[in-house]
């Protein structure tokens, strides 16, 4: 049953003083977790905290940028994806290689591992809690994979570390003798992280300004402060507000080409700070070649439009220039950014609508605590890997089962445990559009286990209105071992898979595992024609 949000108070006095109180970091707005101390408000200065330390932050990077030809930014969620979002937007085009690896299908850490001319790449390890098990997982395996190339005393200079002060990883950097260790704000969840070191320091170096971006952060919440009911902040607080209050609690995101990976960034603060409780906003991330006239009565659409996108994209011939006039859509919002001071103010801006919100619709959105619970189930499965055999794949008329019962409330989430290559990822955009024409409601898809990350909080603590699609394969032949561990990291994805299907099915949500080995495409289009009827 969808929540019902008609009785929400939104009226500009009531926002206002919800704004001023957030920027007195007053944590009775929203409601109490299980310790204060979960409320975590360090992001409001971390613009000037940034700033201050700039002039030593900076020189330390001249050295990287000319001793390595090769980043690779190891990480997940929100220890990861604000610097993916700052580098895609500015799309620098530079020799080095830049990858950021969040999946550990073997397949995908095999095809890194080909890529990279390991004597030229420095490997970031990013995680704020320094104990998450993929990031960790993962640098175990190329720090091995480089000690067979360097000596024991050489092999540490290959890594940094990006972590809070005191983490399980700020120990291992310095027994194993880390190039250096870059701390955190422990007052600064994951997902408003995007501006500290987490999201800046990997794109700083690659060149990017980041003090133009902490400027129009900083600027952007002064402008905010003086709380002047005609600035962007209002509009956008009012915009998602009232959607959700017309039962329109879809926010699709339609982004320039230099802003997919910032809608990526938007919908994991949207989905992992309000959907608990059995409220908040799912977010849909779209795509300007696709028509989605027919999503009307379900959406609120926001445009994320680059006002200098010809800076950044060399085929611009080929992306319509499409708006909230051109669409027939009843409700549209544009935002517009303008060069990376207007990058750094959308960031400020985002976050403090999503606050905002949290205390109108009485949900913590900085704590995660569905995400905990399918950390605990994989955790077990991984243990017990016989468990996990217990969970069957399923034929794809158990998928047409499942969908022919939905209604016009639900939606519809594909949780893809897949290397998320581009063959890959451009089939399941086709299949999830495709679905959404189909069925006529919002659907969405996730990369596992990065998704976990992300929307896996929204699907668990959010509306009880998900049908989920879980897509699984066998890996690889051949066994990729993750050093010092019993298990491989098939095993590892498999088991949380395993735990995320446990906890969905746990509690009463409904979800479908298909495992596509044989012929990824050949099963999607099954699942197609076999909804379609055909």
């Amino acid at each position: 049953m969808e929540p019902d949000y008609s009785a929400v108070h939104s009226d500009d006095s009531l926002i206002h003083n919800i704004i001023d109180r957030l920027f007195m970091k007053d944590i009775s707005l929203w409601p109490s977790s299980e310790s204060p101390a979960d409320i975590l408000l360090g992001w409001l200065d971390a613009p000037e905290r940034m700033l201050e330390h700039y002039d030593t932050f900076s020189p330390s990077m001249d050295a990287l940028r000319t001793g390595f030809k090769n980043l690779v930014v190891i990480g997940q969620g929100g220890s990861a994806i604000g610097a993916r979002s700052i580098i895609n937007f500015c799309n620098i085009h530079r020799d080095p290689f830049v990858s950021f690896l969040d999946s550990t299908h073997p397949e995908t850490i095999l095809s890194l591992q080909e890529k990279i001319e390991i004597d030229k790449t420095l490997f970031v390890v990013s995680s704020k809690s320094g104990t998450t098990i993929e990031t960790l997982n993962m640098f175990q395996y190329f720090y091995d994979f480089a000690r067979k190339h360097f000596s024991e005393m050489d092999v540490g200079n290959r890594f940094v570390a990006i972590t809070d002060p005191g983490s399980p990883l700020e120990n291992i950097a310095v027994d194993l003798s880390f190039r250096g260790v870059i701390k955190g704000y422990t007052d600064v969840g994951g997902r408003y992280s995007v501006l500290t070191p987490f999201g800046l320091y990997p794109a700083a170096l690659q060149w990017v300004d980041i003090k133009e971006i902490l400027e129009g952060a900083l600027e952007a919440k002064n402008r905010f402060i003086a709380n002047d009911p005609e600035n962007d902040l209002f509009a956008l607080i009012n915009f998602l507000i009232g959607s959700v209050k017309k039962n329109h609690s879809t926010a699709l995101l339609i982004p320039d080409q230099s802003l997919a990976c910032f809608a990526s960034w938007i919908e994991q603060l949207l989905a992992e700070s309000l959907g608990k409780l059995g409220k908040g906003i799912f977010p849909v991330v779209g795509s300007q070649n696709k028509n989605y006239d027919f999503m009307r009565n379900h959406c609120a659409t926001i445009f994320v439009n680059d006002n200098k996108s010809e800076k950044y994209n060399d085929n611009l011939d080929s992306v319509p220039n499409i708006s909230g006039d051109h669409l027939n859509f009843p409700e549209t919002l544009t935002c517009e950014i303008t060069g990376l001071k207007g990058f750094g103010a959308e960031i400020m801006k985002w976050e403090i609508a999503t606050s905002v919100i949290g205390s109108l619709i009485q949900v913590n959105p900085f704590d995660q605590p569905q995400v905990e619970e399918s950390k605990v189930s994989s955790r077990v499965f991984l243990a017990n890997k016989e468990a996990g055999k217990k969970i069957q794949s399923s034929e794809i008329s158990a998928v047409k089962e499942m969908l022919d019962g939905i209604i016009d409330n639900d939606y519809i989430a594909i949780l893809a445990y897949l290397s998320p290559n581009h063959s890959v990822e451009s089939a399941l955009a086709e299949f999830t559009h495709k679905l959404m024409e189909m069925c006529g409601i919002p659907v969405s898809y996730g990369f596992g286990p990065a998704y976990l990350h992300s929307t896996g909080q929204f699907h668990k603590g959010g509306p009880r209105t998900g049908k989920f699609i879980q897509l699984i394969d066998n890996g690889i032949q051949e066994n990729l071992d993750v050093p010092g561990q019993d298990y491989n990291f098939y095993e590892l994805m498999k088991a949380q898979a395993d735990g995320d299907f446990n906890v969905l099915m746990e509690s009463g949500k409904k979800i479908v595992r298909v495992n596509v080995e044989k012929d990824f495409n050949s099963k999607l289009k099954q699942i197609v024609l076999s909804v379609a009827g055909g």
